[in-house]
């Protein structure tokens, strides 16, 4: 590696979040947990960035006092888990920088971390080559689709309603026979609800035949529908196409939310034709990676 290059902690936040949103809208840079708006970056790294501290979850590579490398972790301490942001590399050295940075990372980090999560865009060919170098299992190819504005009203004779506390074990037991090893799973989904992420379901006697999982964030204009689920007994019903229109409906009119954006499995074409026919795009395309347990 260049002499010249120095690892630390990042010195300037917002113009990490400048150098991350400038190499996040390169599909050859381009990591699936993190956005290409700077201002968005900012405030998560901020506000919602880790358990961690900053200084702890976040290391920079300097050339000349210049920043040409970062690597993050998103890390949640009561799952022992880490969302990795980056490697995101600026010059020729591509390799040993984020190997570099990784290793220092390792070194400092004060906790155990039991699992590490990577999700890169498939043209993303140099963090492709590091998850292999750093033993990582390769997952399955997802599908980013987006779609935009729209208010059309679900009409159904569906029971849907807020995911009530206690329906949780239940909600639990169902995401997780349906998304096993996922991002979050059904206990880290309940930890998450708020004013902005919510869980509808879709209910008949006391049991959860459907539910849709979202995000909102009202203050740049965007959310994320993360799971929709079907029990097996219950689809073919028309379901999951009103849990979704559900979705849709609140993020767009009580959010105000100009873009929703999704992941769908690529073998999964039963939901690609859902969402689709629900007016989403495909935007990229994204491999999932996990460490070896």
């Amino acid at each position: 590696m260049n002499s010249n290059i120095t690892i630390q902690s990042i010195v300037d936040l917002p113009e990490a979040a400048s150098f991350i949103a400038d190499c996040n809208g390169d599909p050859c840079q381009h990591v699936g947990y993190c956005g290409s708006n700077p201002e968005e970056i900012l405030y998560t790294l901020q506000h919602h960035f880790s358990d961690l501290p900053i200084r702890q979850s976040l290391i920079a590579a300097y050339d000349n006092k210049e920043l040409v490398g970062l690597l993050g972790l998103d890390i949640d301490k009561e799952f022992m888990e880490a969302e990795i942001w980056g490697p995101f590399i600026k010059g020729n050295d591509w390799n040993s920088i984020a190997n570099e940075l990784w290793m220092h990372l390792m070194e400092e980090l004060p906790i155990q971390i039991n699992r590490f999560n990577g999700f890169y865009n498939t043209e993303n060919h140099h963090a492709g080559t590091f998850m292999q170098q750093h033993n990582f299992v390769k997952g399955n190819i997802h599908l980013l689709l987006s779609a935009n504005q729209s208010q059309e009203k679900p009409i159904n004779d569906i029971h849907l309603l807020d995911l009530p506390p206690e329906e949780y074990n239940q909600f639990i037991t169902l995401h997780d026979e349906l998304f096993p090893h996922s991002y979050y799973d059904g206990k880290g989904i309940v930890k998450r609800l708020n004013n902005v992420r919510k869980v509808i379901v879709a209910v008949e006697k006391g049991l959860i035949q459907g539910y849709v999982y979202f995000e909102a964030n009202p203050i740049f204009g965007e959310g994320c529908i993360e799971f929709i689920g079907v029990s097996p007994n219950h689809r073919k019903k028309g379901i999951g196409r009103t849990l979704i229109k559900a979705a849709l409906y609140q993020l767009f009119t009580k959010f105000r939310i100009s873009e929703i954006q999704l992941c769908v499995s690529e073998k999964n074409s039963r939901a690609i034709n859902l969402y689709t026919s629900a007016g989403f795009v495909e935007k990229y395309k994204l491999i999932s990676y996990r460490s070896n347990e």
